[in-house]
């Protein structure tokens, strides 16, 4: 049991929404019943199940009688098999955990962490009796629809040339008759040049872009935006090709095991701060070291393919505005995951052994980014260069330096 004051501390970032109550289905069997509320004070709560809920929700158990020992909570695992989501051994009992503050309010349960659709949350009460108590509540998430066809996610950068003088933009649109355009220009310019691009084959819904600028020149800040409709374009956002061949400065950063944002296990809790300081600290070139979603102890978005999308667009704030050179480690190429699922989504030199394999040069410094099982990846780098470092995303905190 995690104590409450640890629980306090813990990095977590949620916007409440909305619950949309309906009808209550009837109640569970026996005297102890769940029940969810928009208030971390737990008013004007109702029965779980039955419920279509939005947003962040606080779900918990009652009454409080005095023989309660333990809850035990699961998320879509009736059978209750393996190690709980949450055990709570002071009352309150709440799905999410309870806060250590005077009036012992909820920790928000975010429905956008689960695909739409049903869920079922169980909880074992276990009584000084030594009898337990099972209660399920079934529900209906229903946050907001898909997004409007006019709509560009997914964005990031990669090198699949020179370094110096191109840059290839990736991005994804629903609409699947929107052109492979992409307009740029240098940082100040008025005018917008344009290049088009081609189709990448993923299995992502809808279609993923692929278009490479060329004749860029070196060390340069440039402005571009997407197609995000027959008419529409993506906001505006910025990117710098790499310093030409010789000693020369830069910063990038190494990033590995991320995870998604929101894991019920806390793995994940420090993955937004990590993320946050990269895109403040703009690196030139981040290197991802591999482990990004650990699909085989998550699987929120139901799908793998639905889960890549959701860790393309928690890494779009850093990878749309510095390029992204992947490894592949054991869960991209075992674990529940595949190799070719992640390379369809990450244009990179064409390398050998299908792009598992493959280098690119920075200036005069050459990193080789290689795929084993369990992949590794080295980087040969200049004194000159000059390196950002954070802490592990699985950290609470996050740190950005150079040297």
């Amino acid at each position: 049991m995690t104590k409450r004051g640890h629980l306090a501390r813990r990095l977590a970032v949620f916007t409440a929404l909305t619950l949309l109550l309906t009808p209550s289905a009837a109640a569970a069997v026996g005297p102890y019943d769940l029940l969810a509320s928009t208030s971390p004070g737990r008013t004007n709560a109702v029965k779980l199940a039955g419920q279509t809920v939005s947003g962040s929700i606080y779900v918990f158990t009652s009454p409080n009688t005095s023989d309660i020992t333990r809850v035990r909570f699961w998320l879509d695992n009736p059978q209750m098999t393996g190690a709980p989501r949450q055990t709570e051994s002071l009352k309150p009992y709440d799905f999410a955990g309870t806060n250590s503050d005077a009036n012992l309010t909820a920790r928000p349960f975010d429905t956008r962490t689960v695909a739409d659709g049903q869920h079922t949350i169980s909880a074992a009460v276990d009584l000084s009796s030594g009898t337990t108590e099972v209660i399920q509540g079934t529900f209906t998430v229903a946050n907001a629809g898909p997004p409007p066809a006019a709509f560009a996610d997914q964005i990031h950068l990669a090198w699949t040339g020179s370094s110096a003088t191109t840059l290839t933009v990736v991005w994804r649109t629903l609409d699947t008759t929107v052109p492979s355009v992409v307009e740029y220009r240098k940082a100040g310019d008025a005018s917008w040049q344009s290049a088009s691009g081609v189709l990448r084959t993923s299995g992502t819904q809808g279609t993923l872009h692929e278009v490479t600028l060329g004749s860029l020149t070196p060390s340069t800040a440039y402005e571009y935006h997407v197609r995000s409709s027959a008419s529409e374009w993506s906001g505006i956002s910025s990117a710098r090709t790499g310093p030409v061949p010789g000693p020369a400065d830069f910063e990038f950063v190494y990033v590995a095991d991320t995870g998604l944002i929101g894991r019920a296990d806390g793995l994940a809790t420090g993955t937004q701060q990590v993320r946050d300081e990269i895109a403040k600290d703009n690196p030139l070139l981040v290197l991802g070291g591999a482990d990004y979603v650990s699909f085989d102890t998550d699987t929120r978005y139901g799908t793998l393919e639905k889960t890549i999308d959701a860790w393309f667009n928690q890494m779009q704030p850093v990878a749309s505005r510095s390029v992204f050179m992947p490894t592949y480690g054991n869960h991209e190429t075992v674990l529940g995951e595949g190799f070719t699922n992640w390379a369809a989504r990450f244009p990179t030199p064409d390398g050998w052994n299908g792009r598992r394999n493959y280098s690119f040069d920075v200036g005069d410094a050459g990193s080789s980014r290689s795929c084993t099982r369990p992949c590794s990846a080295t980087a040969r780098t200049t004194p000159r260069t000059r390196r950002s470092a954070v802490s592990s995303p699985r950290s609470s905190s996050a740190t950005a330096s150079s040297s």
